[in-house]
């Protein structure tokens, strides 16, 4: 029924925050006419807690019946995280979980889908860009375990990578 767009992941900051992935999202969102109830967001007004619980629950309901999402789009950070996956605890913390809270390396809180959730992505790309990007990419696509990004798709069914010239080169 339609066009719903999920957030891999969102800071723990207002949504109307320059540092939302939601508030940098809205003008898309506005050019595809979507609703509010078409955009499942975290819902960073509740409590940490509450935000996760909460999308855990939406995240649930999405893909209750064996419902998959069609297309996922992920960033892939230079220190090889992706969503808001940071590390070998982080994805541990992950099991069993469609929805996670994770505290940032840079100090912030956030709210993160789980690999859980991106298995169920029939197309999911890697949307790279940044010279800053290299090592991390490189270990990317040589589908190197100790990469965080790596680790959290590995489970996917069809990923791709797409790059700028300047994450290809060294």
């Amino acid at each position: 029924p339609g066009l719903t767009v999920l957030l891999s992941d969102d800071r723990y900051v207002p949504s109307d925050s320059d540092q939302s992935n939601y508030h940098q999202s809205r003008a898309l969102f506005t050019a595809l006419n979507l609703s509010a109830d078409q955009v499942l967001r975290i819902r960073t007004e509740l409590p940490l807690p509450q935000a996760t619980m909460d999308s855990e629950g939406r995240l649930t309901q999405l893909l209750a019946g064996g419902r998959g999402i069609t297309l996922g789009l992920l960033g892939l950070g230079a220190d090889g995280h992706t969503a808001s996956l940071f590390s070998a605890a982080d994805l541990e913390r992950a099991r069993g979980r469609l929805a996670l809270s994770v505290h940032r390396p840079d100090g912030r809180d956030a709210v993160s889908v789980t690999p859980t959730v991106l298995e169920r992505v029939e197309q999911l790309i890697f949307l790279v860009a940044g010279s800053d990007k290299h090592i991390a990419l490189d270990a990317l696509l040589r589908h190197q375990p100790g990469l965080t990004a790596w680790q959290a798709v590995r489970g996917c069914r069809d990923v791709e990578v797409w790059a700028d010239a300047a994450a290809l080169m060294a």
